[in-house]
């Protein structure tokens, strides 16, 4: 009876606390591909078209465009459509 019970411990895996999660992430990410490979796919994407993405210069500033609402208010304009700050940026 001994003898089982020892065997069955010693099929029981002792990982430190942060092992174990790291492999239970990796065990995910390798069940999943598809979500890392979208993550990449968007990160590649934001890179390559972050000239259109931004297009304003993040140095440059406009004293008119100071505190500009978002674009979908009705003050807003396309130009900034997340709005400005109060650099006109």
């Amino acid at each position: 009876m001994s003898s089982q019970l020892e065997m069955d411990l010693m099929g029981i895996r002792n990982y430190p606390p942060g092992i174990s999660h790291l492999w239970e992430f990796w065990k995910f990410m390798r069940r999943y591909p598809a979500i890392p490979l979208a993550v990449i796919a968007i990160l590649i994407f934001c890179g390559i078209f972050a000239p259109q993405l931004s297009p304003h210069d993040p140095r440059a500033g406009g004293i008119r465009d100071r505190h500009l609402p978002p674009a979908w208010t009705q003050q807003g304009t396309t130009d900034h459509l997340l709005g400005a700050d109060h650099s006109g940026r």
